[in-house]
């Protein structure tokens, strides 16, 4: 039963990375149309977005096509 779980745990994690993002993105932009005008505001939390999808997403599908450290290159 644990393999089933964590394999359904895998799947469900990205929607929950989602949500995440977008509640982090959320709250600044409410404050920030507060407080700056509001071009400022959707290109602060533009960067963060960015930011949290290059994190996210970007760093770990990067890591995950580089060979492992040590590993040999075919054809070595």
């Amino acid at each position: 039963m644990k393999d089933h779980i964590v394999s359904v745990a895998g799947m469900l994690m990205p929607f929950g990375m989602v949500l995440l993002a977008s509640t982090i993105g959320g709250s600044p932009v409410i404050l920030l149309h507060i407080v700056v005008p509001n071009l400022l505001a959707e290109l602060l939390v533009g960067g963060v977005m960015l930011w949290f999808a290059v994190c996210w997403y970007g760093l770990p599908a990067w890591l995950r096509r580089r060979p492992a450290p040590g590993a040999r290159r075919p054809g070595m």
